[in-house]
């Protein structure tokens, strides 16, 4: 139950200003091309929550986040790195 609990999805929308959209154009920037034009899966990394900004708040309780195509997967110190990324992952898929 605990390290259900200690993997978070919050949305950007929640975090921010409600008229605050994430610009997809950035979003899509991410994506890198091969030669014959196809898009790669963007790739992902596990970053501590910052100090001062949106997701400040959940520092006390929460240590590190991921950020998928302007959504956040948040976690505790606990969570391994793996299993945060394959959250992210997952959210990825669904979203895509």
């Amino acid at each position: 139950m605990q390290q259900a609990l200690s993997i978070t999805l919050s949305l950007a929308a929640a975090l921010a200003c409600a008229s605050q959209v994430p610009n997809l154009e950035s979003s899509m920037s991410d994506l890198e091309s091969d030669e014959r034009g196809e898009v790669s899966a963007p790739l992902f990394e596990v970053r501590p929550l910052p100090e001062e900004g949106r997701l400040s708040v959940f520092r006390p309780h929460l240590a590190k986040f991921v950020e998928v195509f302007g959504v956040h997967v948040i976690a505790t110190d606990s969570s391994a790195d793996a299993k945060v990324l394959h959250a992210a992952t997952l959210l990825a898929e669904w979203l895509d």
